[in-house]
């Protein structure tokens, strides 16, 4: 059955990139070692493996949801999902898919707004967990982000369900993921761990802010941790939190709408840098919202 199904199920670039991805996750990842090193021990070889593994992995749902249930809805969807790992990886991934396939802009700016409301989604589950108090000082932020993002994911989804141009049978890409993609995003994400665990050593917990914020271009889950665990160390009242927490949000968003600025379709760049530069003024709106609330 196994034969049958890779023989006529399966294309050669499927099962050649899913042979890939299984020797990355049974073979090598548990083979390299698990240590803490650089400054601070802000490197650890298996975690910066995991990434390249994540993002292969972004691409692989990808192209499963697309084979699945099609361009029009599988995009959106796996936006989506693919957000509860991360948004930046799927925001550079879709423009590549948008760049290929013109046809397929719309639902692709569709996943890449909606990829940002699960992220959220997510650092409010982090937040919740770690730090209650965290979690509802931080909850204007992240809900008046997230609306901003659901709205506009939800309005660039309609449009594509209702657009005049209709993609015809659904061509597979020449790869279902890319591993050179993923090591460039791995070496960048340990570029920044190295600079910010410098940057703690240097001047210490008086640099929480622009700690968390540099955490942010990375990953908004780090400095959701991060902002979490002070909070709930004693070392840092709930209050102060959604300033950095803002900060991180911002710089995330920085990153992400630097990278929907390099995407080849035009369409694309200007549908997902217009959701972002909304979700960055609904960010410091409700930051500022939040803080008049309290005041």
């Amino acid at each position: 059955m196994l034969h049958n199904f890779s023989r006529t199920v399966l294309t050669t670039v499927e099962l050649r990139d899913g042979l890939i991805l299984g020797v990355s996750i049974l073979v090598i990842l548990p083979a390299l070692p698990n240590l803490d090193v650089g400054p601070g021990g802000a490197l650890n070889p298996r975690n910066l493996f995991i990434i390249i593994v994540l993002i292969m992995s972004i691409g692989a749902a990808g192209h499963i949801a697309t084979r699945v249930v099609g361009a029009r809805l599988g995009l959106p969807l796996s936006g989506f999902l693919s957000g509860f790992v991360s948004s930046t990886a799927t925001i550079s991934t879709l423009s590549r898919r948008a760049g290929e396939k013109p046809d397929e802009v719309r639902s692709a700016s569709a996943g890449a707004a909606l990829s940002s409301v699960s992220s959220l989604m997510q650092i409010g589950i982090i937040l919740f967990a770690l730090s209650p108090a965290m979690f509802t000082a931080g909850v204007p932020v992240l809900l008046g982000a997230g609306l901003a993002a659901a709205l506009y994911g939800a309005a660039t989804f309609l449009l594509s369900m209702h657009g005049d141009s209709k993609p015809e049978a659904l061509e597979l890409p020449s790869q279902v993921f890319s591993v050179k993609g993923a090591i460039r995003f791995m070496l960048i994400v340990a570029s920044v761990m190295l600079v910010a665990a410098i940057l703690s050593e240097r001047f210490g917990s008086g640099a929480v802010l622009p700690a968390v914020a540099l955490a942010g271009l990375v990953s908004t889950n780090s400095a959701a941790v991060a902002l979490a665990s002070l909070v709930a160390a004693g070392q840092m009242p709930a209050i102060d939190g959604p300033l950095p927490l803002a900060a991180a949000l911002s710089a995330n968003t920085a990153v992400r709408l630097w990278i929907s600025l390099r995407a080849s379709a035009a369409s694309y760049r200007s549908s997902v840098s217009g959701s972002l530069v909304f979700q960055l003024v609904a960010i410091w709106f409700s930051w500022w919202l939040g803080g008049f609330m309290l005041a």
